[in-house]
């Protein structure tokens, strides 16, 4: 894993020098040097893995910048995104790897984890001079404490019992339920045996007997920890209740691993064994490589996430596809308006985009607003009237405006004196499909809602049903 991790940091270096002549960040010169290598071209006509329509959806984003440069900066922010997560999965495995050899000591020796925090699986590989291997998993305890320790850590656990024992009892001096008398106590890496003056009042599990009536017993446990010893005393005062409801050689190496293992328990390191029935062995410890592991993950996600975005992209072209069909209506209305005014098609579309850009001076334009500035400079450029109405409807790529620049066009060159009644038709057919898309909408958005209604139905009937459940003892 140290060896990936190098190569692969040395891997970013040399694309971290080689790509200083682009432009952006470090992650966008690195993700351009690396699209236009791929590509094969330095315009960057085409990137390779690439989803259909990509170039033609940003086009239709950003009206009136160049295809080949918005492609090239796309997919070079594509690009980058991937190999950040690619370096972060790097940097999680080499973290894995660490944390995983933090435990390992040099061959033939192994740590103990501190009192508290509990054992450890280890896996050893055993290697014999004849050139054999063998492989043990050993269940590695953590330190042992010392008589003092283990006294000032026992004295904290005795003032718990009585709290652990009593179980659904008010207190020890009113006994009528069963108590806990448990085997261990969770933190405390004692063994607890319990004993009892009268087992037919209070059994060793602690199971409470009161047809004898009032009753006092006395609990003892006892407190143990390896060669230490421990014990206490709690009377119990039960009342009746309150009315109510290789065999041989792999056998003799493991027996030799756990003697180690259980030699020196308070001490911080194992001495493994060097010689087994007359046979020299050579341990180390068979760490697990989770690294790898986090490094395929991070590759998984470096490609989902590099075909997601494409996906994110057709998302925000429908978005703005869908604002336009909405803004369609309130501009053929705006044109008819002015055009009945007396003004001509030019200043009328002008006139329209300008008020676009003031109205869009803090939210922005709009994509209609976009649209409309940009096909405004072209007219300012020089270029034919008809030839933007063209280019206006081809961006735009939906079929209503394809239809009323075919009514632009037509008037410029025929001089069609029907304009306006084709413009009124035009806006009548407009509303009506406008109605027809909001109510498609309203329709979705209350499917969507469907799912959290049912969710809250649910909640609802576990809150109401809960109760009544519990008064019938349920």
């Amino acid at each position: 894993m140290y060896l990936w991790a190098g190569i692969a940091g040395a891997c970013y270096l040399v694309l971290a020098f080689l790509s200083r002549g682009e432009q952006g960040n470090l992650l966008q010169r690195m993700g351009g040097y690396l699209y236009r290598k791929l590509s094969g071209r330095t315009a960057g006509a085409g990137m390779p893995f690439a989803s259909r329509g990509a170039r033609q959806d940003l086009e239709r984003l950003h009206p009136g910048g160049s295809g080949k440069d918005l492609e090239r900066e796309y997919c070079a922010e594509k690009i980058g995104l991937v190999l950040v997560i690619l370096l972060g999965g790097i940097l999680l495995g080499l973290a894995a790897e660490l944390a995983a050899g933090r435990e390992a000591a040099q061959e033939g020796v192994l740590l103990r984890r501190q009192p508290g925090e509990g054992s450890r699986r280890v896996k050893l590989e055993a290697s014999l001079d004849t050139g054999e291997r063998e492989t043990f998993r050993l269940e590695l305890s953590e330190r042992e404490l010392t008589y003092e320790e283990a006294g000032a850590l026992e004295k904290s656990m005795a003032g718990e019992l009585e709290e652990l024992v009593r179980g659904d009892n008010p207190s020890l001096e009113q006994v009528w339920t069963d108590l806990s008398l448990p085997s261990w106590v969770e933190g405390y890496p004692f063994e607890l045996e319990w004993s009892s003056s009268d087992y037919e009042t209070v059994s060793r599990q602690g199971k409470v007997n009161g047809e004898k009536g009032e009753n006092f017993v006395e609990l003892t446990v006892k407190v143990t920890y390896g060669e230490y010893e421990w014990k206490h005393f709690l009377p119990v005062h039960v009342v009746p209740a309150p009315a109510k409801g290789q065999e041989g050689l792999r056998e003799a190496l493991e027996q030799a691993l756990l003697e180690a293992e259980a030699r020196g328990r308070e001490q911080e390191s194992v001495a493994l064994p060097g010689e087994v029935a007359g046979r020299s062995v050579a341990w180390r410890e068979a760490r697990e490589h989770r690294g790898l592991t986090v490094v395929l993950l991070s590759l998984a996600a470096a490609g989902a996430v590099y075909l997601l975005k494409d996906r994110d992209l057709h998302r925000k072209t429908r978005e703005r596809a869908l604002a336009m069909k909405r803004a369609y209506p309130s501009l053929l209305t705006k044109l008819t308006l002015y055009l009945g005014a007396g003004m001509t098609v030019r200043g009328a579309f002008t006139r329209i985009a300008a008020g676009y850009q003031d109205r869009g001076s803090r939210a922005g334009p709009g994509p209609l607003g976009e649209e409309m500035r940009c096909a405004c400079n072209e007219l300012q450029a020089g270029i034919s009237e008809s030839l933007v109405y063209e280019r206006f409807g081809r961006r735009t790529g939906l079929p209503e405006y394809a239809r009323l620049c075919a009514l632009l066009n037509q008037n410029l060159k025929k001089g069609n004196s029907a304009l306006l009644v084709r413009l009124r038709e035009e806006g009548e057919k407009a509303n009506q499909e406008n109605m027809h898309l909001r109510r498609k909408l309203g329709e979705e958005a209350q499917t969507k809602l469907l799912g959290p209604m049912v969710m809250l139905l649910a909640m609802v009937m576990i809150l109401v049903m809960l109760p009544a459940f519990s008064s019938f003892g349920v």
